[in-house]
């Protein structure tokens, strides 16, 4: 089974086990949204990769009103999922079904990339190829937030 079909098939019970999944879940978006450096009130231009349900996303529309985003993710039932939820936000919403380890040519700089327990899905070269993406669309002063959880190797000291 691809992680599409995973996705499409459990969009609609995400948010419900990601509290279950996630012992310090609400610290873990928290710190994933304030460390985002700029005034509210600026205009950004966000690009999510693996948006998921929008439970991020939804948590920095409420602090950046003026905020345009380009939400990507590899599942249609995953965005629709973050369409219900981000409807009542100000910003800008434009969704993206892409596989973002392939993100395409969008012609366009961020100020913002930001990603959730998503890029843990990438082998180590794939997350070495995204990265570089990422730099690459990445405007001056942009910067890029990754909320991840993962194993860290042991090296048998």
């Amino acid at each position: 089974m691809s992680i599409k079909s995973v996705f499409d098939q459990y969009a609609s019970q995400y948010d419900e086990s990601r509290r279950k999944l996630i012992p310090c879940f609400a610290d873990f978006y928290w710190t994933a949204r304030e460390i985002i450096p700029f005034a509210h009130e600026k205009k950004l231009k966000i690009l999510e990769l693996g948006v998921g349900t929008g439970l991020l996303t939804s948590m920095v529309a409420a602090d950046f009103a003026n905020a345009r985003f380009v939400l990507m993710d590899i599942s249609d039932n995953m965005l629709a999922e973050a369409e219900k939820r981000l409807c009542r936000y100000a910003s800008e919403f434009a969704y993206v079904v892409s596989d973002y380890s392939r993100i395409p040519s969008l012609g366009d700089q961020f100020d913002l990339i930001m990603s959730s327990l998503s890029i843990h899905h990438l082998d180590e070269r794939q997350k070495q190829d995204l990265f570089g993406k990422v730099y690459a669309h990445l405007a001056p002063g942009g910067v890029f937030v990754n909320a991840d959880q993962g194993i860290g190797g042991n090296r048998g000291d």
